[in-house]
């Protein structure tokens, strides 16, 4: 009976991989910095302003979380909002409340928009199934070139201080090699 029982079990197979070069390089999902929308991005809402004067990458990260904080307050259930930056921040200027995930395009955008490479990030509870809400959050991420790292962006979080910044490096970092 064990040896009948061994042969029924299934047994997983081994993982290959493609070692080859691939035919083309990967393409990042961000806009390059002279994207026509992002260019109508940054003179419509003259996002070089928000970061001038800022001495380093961190404080210009701060002040643009800062500023995309200031355009609308946090709603849990909108629907059938733009999907970019630009989009997001009119009908913001018309009363429309945002979710985390809005939060994080527009944050992400606007970043790109003045030249700090930046991502949107989404993350899932563990027991996502079993939730009604909150099983999820999308925030952004930035790359900070004078420091070599990437640092979490969240609208919630709207200082960027030594205590985030120990949190961005511990848990979503990705260190420059």
């Amino acid at each position: 009976m064990l040896a009948r029982a061994k042969k029924a079990a299934w047994h997983p197979q081994t993982l290959t991989f493609d070692e080859s070069a691939g035919s083309q390089a990967p393409c990042p999902r961000r806009q390059p910095f002279d994207a026509a929308e992002l260019k109508e991005l940054r003179k419509a809402y003259a996002l070089e302003s928000v970061i001038a004067g800022a001495a380093s990458d961190l404080e210009r990260v701060r002040r643009m979380c800062h500023w995309v904080h200031e355009r609308t307050s946090h709603d849990g259930w909108n629907e059938d909002l733009p999907k970019d930056a630009l989009g997001l921040l009119k009908v913001a200027e018309k009363g429309a409340q945002w979710r985390c995930v809005q939060f994080g395009i527009v944050a992400a955008e606007c970043l790109n928009a003045v030249g700090i490479p930046a991502r949107v990030v989404g993350g899932q509870a563990r027991d996502v199934e079993t939730l009604l809400a909150g099983a999820g959050h999308v925030f952004a991420e930035a790359w900070l070139e004078d420091a070599h790292r990437w640092v979490f962006v969240d609208r919630k979080s709207t200082r960027l201080n030594s205590s985030h910044l120990v949190i961005s490096y511990a848990v979503f970092c990705l260190k420059k090699k």
